[in-house]
C-alpha cells in the first residue's frame, strides 16, 4: 500500500493471499479495517497463517486486538475477497486482491497506523494480520466562495451547489470558471456539463470531472469551496446568441442530479441555465 497520502484521496491496496486448505464458501470470510492513532502493540501474522487459521473449524483459535488506549478514525469492512468469481477456495492457491478505502476527506494531517483484521464469521475467529504506518499530508483547500460576476446558487442532489461562474471569451475559445460547493460528504465521483445551444441544437460541449479528472468530488471535504476553470472550443461557430446550460451527472448510471433550488433552474431536464453567449465574428 501506499504509505502517505494526501487529504482526500482513497487509499488503495494490494494484497497477496495463499490458502493452505481447502474453503468452500468465501461469503463468511471478511476483512475489518481499522485505521488509529497510536502503534499497534502486537505482532502481526502472515497472510498465510490468517487464512490457515481462518478455514480451520478451531473456533478457539488465537485473536489479536487493538491496544486499547488506539482512537480509531476510520472503520470499514469488506470481503476478503472481494474480486472473486468463485465461492470456494483450493489448497495451495494464490490470489492477488486490491482494496479501496474511502478514508474520510477532512481527516486532520498527521500519522496513523492501519490495521487488517481477517475473520471467518462462520466460526467467531479473529485474527489480525496486516499493521501498517500511514502518513495523511494537508491538502490546500478553501471554504469559502469568492467573488463571481455571476450567481445562480444551484443545488444538484443536495450534494453539490454550482455557486456561480465567471466567463469570457474570444473567436475561438469560450473561458467558463465554475465555483462548487461541496453541501456534505460526496461518496460519487460526479460529472458535470457545460451545453452550448443554438436553438434546440446542441452546438458545442464540455463532459468532465473537476480539474480535468484530477481531482474527483468524492476526494471534497464538506463544505469545501471549489473553482474549475474550463474551455470551450467555439471556432465553427458563427455569429449569433447561443444558450448555455449546465448540470450533474452520476457517469455510472448517468441519471442528472435533481436540481431543488438555482436562478434560473430547469427541473424538467435538471440543468441551470446560464447567460446568453452572443458572438461577434
Amino acid at each position: 500500500m501506499d504509505s502517505t497520502l494526501t487529504q482526500g484521496q482513497p487509499l488503495n491496496i494490494i494484497a497477496n493471499w495463499k490458502a493452505l486448505r481447502h474453503h468452500s464458501s468465501l461469503d463468511s470470510l471478511i476483512i475489518e479495517w481499522k485505521l488509529v492513532t497510536d502503534d499497534i502493540l502486537e505482532t502481526e501474522l502472515s497472510a498465510s497463517e490468517v487464512l490457515s487459521t481462518l478455514i480451520s473449524d478451531d473456533s478457539s483459535a488465537e485473536t489479536r486486538q487493538l491496544a486499547t488506549d488506539n482512537t480509531i478514525v476510520f472503520e470499514q469492512t469488506t470481503k476478503l475477497l472481494p474480486q472473486s468469481s468463485t465461492n470456494a477456495i483450493p489448497s495451495n492457491t494464490f490470489f492477488k486482491e486490491s482494496y479501496k478505502l474511502r478514508i474520510p476527506t477532512d481527516l486532520s494531517p498527521g500519522k496513523y497506523r492501519l490495521t487488517l483484521y481477517a475473520r471467518n464469521l462462520s466460526n467467531a475467529t479473529r485474527m489480525l494480520t496486516f499493521s501498517d504506518n500511514l502518513t495523511v499530508n494537508p491538502r490546500k483547500r478553501t471554504f469559502n466562495s469568492p467573488n463571481m460576476a455571476h450567481s445562480v446558487n444551484a443545488v444538484f442532489g443536495d450534494k453539490i451547489k454550482l455557486a456561480g461562474y465567471d466567463t469570457n471569451h474570444n473567436d475561438s475559445q469560450l473561458h467558463l470558471t465554475l465555483h462548487w460547493k461541496a453541501l456534505g460528504q460526496i461518496d460519487t465521483d460526479y460529472k458535470y456539463f457545460v451545453h452550448l445551444w443554438d436553438n434546440d441544437k446542441l452546438v458545442a460541449q464540455i463532459d468532465t470531472m473537476p480539474n480535468s479528472y484530477q481531482y474527483p468530488t468524492s476526494w471534497w471535504a464538506p463544505d469545501e469551496a471549489y473553482s474549475d476553470p474550463i474551455v470551450i472550443d467555439i471556432s465553427n461557430l458563427q455569429s449569433g446568441q447561443y444558450q448555455l446550460s449546465a448540470g450533474v451527472y452520476n457517469p455510472s448510471s448517468n441519471n442528472r442530479l435533481v436540481i431543488s433550488e438555482g436562478i434560473n433552474s430547469d427541473t424538467f431536464d435538471n440543468t441551470i441555465k446560464l447567460l446568453p453567449l452572443v458572438l461577434e465574428k
